[in-house]
């Protein structure tokens, strides 16, 4: 009878370490769960980062290249340039962005004083027809007032059943050194890459 009641208390602790045991390994197994879960996490914030830094640095290392290209003196001193066009769709149906950057490298002591003229020539139900996406409500084009070089963007919507074909840009500045360039894109070209035609 004794040896009975030693072997139930025995059998009660063994139970009641099995259980302890059981739930420091539940506790553990959480734990260790948890950590690869952090860790996972932070590994995952080091390489959005990452990612983030290296857009920025290209991003940066671009605008170097631009600026040095604006500066640039001597043989290679251009006047009026459209250095950059750029057009991408927007999301929304039919709606696009618009990017041109606009260069003078013989600007001397004053501002450039001029307009900005982005045309779409397009087909509508067979007919030619041509828009122009610098204007704003009264007609006027976009203002162009820079020393070095000035950025002008915007976002237009082409008309339902439009097919557009070529873009035409064109930069005029007025005074005593006026000037006009333009360049013309395919539009689908444009759309891709955004080079010149």
């Amino acid at each position: 009878s004794e040896s009975l009641n030693e072997l139930e208390k025995d059998y009660s602790t063994i139970i009641n370490e099995n259980v302890r045991l059981k739930q420091s390994l539940e506790f553990e197994k959480a734990k260790s769960t948890r950590d690869v879960q952090i860790k996972r996490q932070a590994y995952d914030e080091i390489a959005e980062t990452l990612a983030s830094t290296s857009k920025e640095v290209a991003s940066l290392k671009e605008n170097i290249r631009f600026y040095e290209s604006i500066i640039e003196v001597g043989e290679n001193k251009q006047g009026l340039q459209i250095k950059a066009v750029s057009l991408h769709e927007d999301g929304t149906d039919g709606q696009y962005l618009y990017k041109v950057i606009i260069v003078n490298s013989d600007y001397g002591k004053n501002k450039s004083k001029g307009k900005l003229i982005i045309e779409i020539e397009g087909l509508q139900e067979g007919d030619l027809k041509t828009i122009n996406i610098t204007a704003d409500k009264d007609g006027k084009d976009a203002a162009l007032l820079f020393k070095y070089f000035q950025r002008v963007d915007g976002t237009f919507k082409l008309p339902d059943n439009y097919q557009p074909q070529r873009v035409h840009v064109m930069a005029r500045l007025s005074g005593k050194k006026a000037v006009k360039i333009e360049k013309w894109y395919t539009w689908d070209k444009l759309l891709d890459m955004s080079t010149p035609e």
